[in-house]
């Protein structure tokens, strides 16, 4: 048209105009929807209000809607203060791994890995199979040797459902709320991990990475008894707390680079902690204290310094965000919010509106239910 009828671009009938446009487009872009228009029409600021019209289109916004990106969250605290070895503990499953009986008969076995959240050490116990009872022994040598934890934090058993075949057989014969009603009776609180959020459980993840390439790097092909596994178990223990947990420079130095096992044992792997004969707090014999307290206070010297080392060089590395450093406008409570859905179309999303907010996670309600998802 030559001489195009102008309009207002802030007035009502202006906007009725541009959404009866864009839909008869069938929710075309801002370019497309603008030329259109213009064939009869002049709105002022046409661009700006095409794109406020676009920008609130619920159509639209649900076809292209985004996940929520936030910034990296601090880490817990159970993973920066300063406590007892696996006094807060994460738990998981690896394997099967296979064991000979005999000559040729063999059958399958599991790997229950208990890590510290804080120092990173590792626990390992061979479990012949997942039942409950099993679960229950293996939880019971871990606190006999290791001490009592706190808190023991592990994946979500719901969300097994919607993993693969061989994850979910982990779980399949284990009774989750029997195990949790017997840690309560220890004072132990179980923790699980928002349902699909895996990141959350990835300090005992990349764990078992590390326990499997071990395995298949000394395994290989063949096929060990029980004892010689759990053996070899140990060893993969030992080699895993032996870990440098900060960057090992490339000039020599006197100093073991940090690792679990210094605060475990109080020394090196392998090496013992050098102790000088003209130390004055271990002389054989010879009058005053006992000469346990000594080696007890040494202990403790040890046991400070590495503390020391773990605040000064790990928890600075800790530090650094890889990723997530930027955030969008956050979600509130009331909030209307698409639902995402493994296998299925977007346009099928469920539609939930929040009523709570967590750290790293909200709770939704939708038409079947409620529930806990991450953010």
């Amino acid at each position: 048209m030559k001489h195009p009828v102008i309009l207002p671009g802030d007035h009502a009938l202006t906007m009725g105009l541009i959404i009866r446009c864009h839909a008869r487009q069938l929710h075309a872009g801002t370019t497309h929807t603008l030329a259109i228009l213009r064939q009869q029409y002049w709105v002022l600021k046409g661009r700006t209000q095409v794109k406020k019209v676009i920008r609130h289109c619920f159509a639209c916004r649900r076809a292209m809607a985004r996940p929520v990106q936030t910034r990296m969250a601090a880490l817990p605290s159970s993973r920066v203060v300063e406590a007892a070895a696996f006094a807060h503990t994460g738990m998981d499953f690896a394997g099967p791994l296979l064991i000979r009986v005999g000559k040729k008969a063999t059958f399958k076995c599991y790997v229950c890995l208990f890590t510290c959240m804080a120092s990173r050490a590792v626990h390992l116990e061979l479990v012949p199979e997942m039942t409950t009872a099993r679960v229950m022994q293996a939880l019971r040598r871990f606190i006999a040797r290791r001490g009592r934890p706190e808190i023991i934090q592990s994946d979500n058993f719901r969300s097994f459902k919607a993993a693969a075949s061989k994850l979910r057989q982990l779980w399949r014969h284990v009774d989750v709320d029997r195990v949790q009603r017997e840690l309560v009776g220890h004072r132990i609180h179980w923790k699980f991990i928002t349902e699909r959020a895996p990141w959350m459980g990835g300090y005992w993840e990349r764990l078992v990475r590390s326990i499997k390439e071990s395995l298949r790097k000394i395994l290989g092909k063949a096929l060990l008894d029980e004892e010689e596994l759990r053996t070899t178990l140990c060893e993969v223990e030992a080699s895993l707390n032996a870990r440098p947990l900060t960057f090992v420079e490339d000039e020599h130095h006197e100093r073991h680079p940090l690792s679990p096992f210094q605060l475990l044992t109080g020394r090196a792997y392998v090496d013992f902690t050098a102790v000088e004969a003209h130390d004055p707090e271990w002389q054989p014999g010879g009058r005053g204290p006992p000469q346990w307290s000594h080696r007890w206070r040494y202990r403790q010297q040890l046991l400070a310094k590495w503390w020391r080392s773990w605040r000064r060089e790990y928890l600075s590395d800790l530090m650094q965000r890889q990723k997530w450093r930027s955030s969008q406008a956050g979600a509130e409570v009331n909030d209307l919010v698409l639902i995402l859905e493994d296998n299925i179309l977007r346009t099928q999303y469920p539609i939930g509106v929040i009523t709570e907010l967590h750290l790293a996670a909200m709770a939704s309600r939708d038409q079947p239910g409620s529930g806990r998802r991450p953010t």
